[in-house]
């Protein structure tokens, strides 16, 4: 998870790869409408939503026509803009931002190693209980260091 500055606003910016295994034979969809990912940071920011999750299965990048065509990497998970479907074994990236306004009160400065909690809740069709992952990180750098503005970049405890 990343944390950008631009001029009006402090954009976090989620990307998560997971690898994940229905079981066998099955195949399910996910609407994103279904999806919910949101975070906090320990002292400083309360549970937040975060706005339109996408899971998408991974992209490469291919040769000839336009240049950084890319195209999808996988031949277990296909998406659309609405959902994604799982049909086997597979990595599924996981993409979600949220903005925060600058203001007097921004926390942003006082990061330093503060440790974060993403909770990503996904319901596919056809089922009645939520898939909940909750995922701690904690910050591996909070000195901006590029042309994007990074503030900070938060990484899964293990």
């Amino acid at each position: 998870m990343a944390l950008h500055k631009s001029q009006e606003v402090f954009v976090w910016n989620l990307d998560l790869q997971i690898y994940i295994t229905p079981e066998m034979g099955t195949s399910f969809a996910i609407p994103f409408h279904r999806c919910q990912v949101s975070f906090e940071v320990e002292g400083k920011l309360p549970l937040t939503s975060m706005s339109e999750p996408r899971l998408t299965p991974p992209y490469k990048y291919v040769s000839g026509g336009r240049p950084f065509a890319q195209e999808p990497d996988s031949n277990t998970i296909i998406h659309t803009n609405e959902d994604v479907l799982i049909t086997g074994p597979g990595r599924l990236d996981i993409r979600a931002r949220h903005e925060i306004a600058i203001n007097e009160n921004t926390f942003v400065e006082t990061l330093g190693k503060s440790k974060l909690r993403v909770l990503i809740q996904i319901l596919p069709t056809y089922v009645e209980k939520r898939i909940t992952l909750e995922i701690p990180m904690e910050c591996r750098d909070n000195e901006p260091k590029d042309a994007n503005n990074r503030i900070g970049f938060w990484r899964i405890i293990r």
